[in-house]
């Protein structure tokens, strides 16, 4: 297919000014669609298309304005996971409910009593809410792994944990990612007949920071090949999300039936420049990024601004999408945005 040349993801930035009222002015009271033809961009728009049943585990969630929280109860045992508001607005976890590898059992008991309920209904009013302007793409559930991480133990402890529940780690995640495989078939199932849909979205946040090579190959590799064969079977490239420093992975992604990596980024943000990745990567993963958040933000020269754009251009190719990886900031420059998108990539 023909891939869009830039594309951002602008839905970060979108609902964050939505939820406080502060969209721009010259954008106040357009929905996204809008938003996005203003710019000049395709509308790129994961759909979570499903919702969780948690089964015998009781979750309860509260909050404040300033304070949220999700407790969790495995038989009489409960277990506790909270968020702050941090300075730029954004929900920052400030407690993990795992705490020590006996606590893995909230983890096993979630992944082997949940079920995933389709809500095909969900996609196809996204669909027509985009129009022909929209990239549309079914979201998936998050991988096991990268939901333990990034939910259930996080990433300060949570490798520590790992290494004292390693003995069971094997045989929890091994089966976990069979019941993953059967999630992602039945929400596939469920919006097959939607016209236009041609991604599915992973949000697993791969950064080789907190993932390492062995990780991904014990725990990730095998369920991204048997999730591609489902994807596939279907008519859908696979798009996994990267949130950070990748490059010590993509040996493994381009063997794994990922088709498309976002949020590929040399320094500042990332640690892999779109030649580099290309070479570590083979000929045929998509390669979406090349630019880094900090050049869109007002405090950057506009020199360096327009810099980065060339750089992008000269060092992309027919199977790159230039973007801002790993998504557009929520102060963001409109005019850099716009400029970005008449570029002549």
């Amino acid at each position: 297919m023909q891939y869009p040349r830039f594309l951002p993801d602008l839905n970060l930035w979108f609902s964050w000014h939505t939820e406080r009222g502060t969209l721009p002015a010259e954008v106040s009271g357009m929905n996204f669609a809008e938003i996005c033809r203003y710019f000049g961009v395709p509308a790129w728009k994961p759909v979570k298309a499903w919702t969780r049943k948690s089964g015998s585990v009781a979750v309860e969630e509260s909050g404040t304005p300033q304070e949220r929280a999700v407790r969790y109860r495995v038989g009489h045992k409960e277990f506790t996971a909270k968020w702050i508001l941090g300075p730029d607005g954004d929900w920052w976890q400030s407690e993990y409910p795992v705490k020590t590898a006996e606590d893995l059992t909230l983890f096993r008991a979630l992944t082997e009593e949940e079920s995933i309920i389709p809500a095909p209904d969900l996609l196809a009013a996204a669909v027509t809410m985009l129009g022909e302007s929209g990239v549309p793409a079914l979201q998936l559930p998050s991988k096991p792994f990268a939901r333990l991480l990034l939910e259930m133990v996080g990433y300060s402890e949570g490798l520590f944990i790992l290494m004292e529940g390693e003995d069971e780690l094997p045989g929890m995640m091994k089966a976990a990612e069979e019941r993953y495989a059967g999630q992602v078939k039945a929400v596939v199932e469920a919006c097959r007949g939607i016209a236009g849909v041609r991604f599915a979205y992973s949000p697993d946040n791969l950064d080789a920071s907190f993932i390492s090579s062995a990780h991904f190959e014990a725990y990730m590799l095998e369920g991204y090949r048997a999730a591609a064969d489902i994807l596939h079977g279907e008519g859908y490239i696979h798009t996994v999300h990267a949130g950070g420093p990748v490059g010590s992975l993509l040996d493994l992604v381009k063997d794994s039936g990922i088709d498309c990596i976002a949020g590929i980024c040399g320094p500042p943000q990332g640690d892999t420049p779109l030649p580099e990745a290309r070479r570590k990567a083979g000929p045929d993963l998509v390669l979406w990024g090349g630019l880094a958040q900090d050049f869109f933000m007002p405090s950057v020269e506009e020199d360096d601004f327009i810099t980065a754009l060339a750089k992008a251009e000269t060092e992309s190719d027919s199977r790159c999408i230039i973007g801002i990886a790993d998504h557009v900031p929520v102060e963001a420059s409109l005019e850099r945005i716009k400029k970005a998108a008449s570029f002549p990539f």
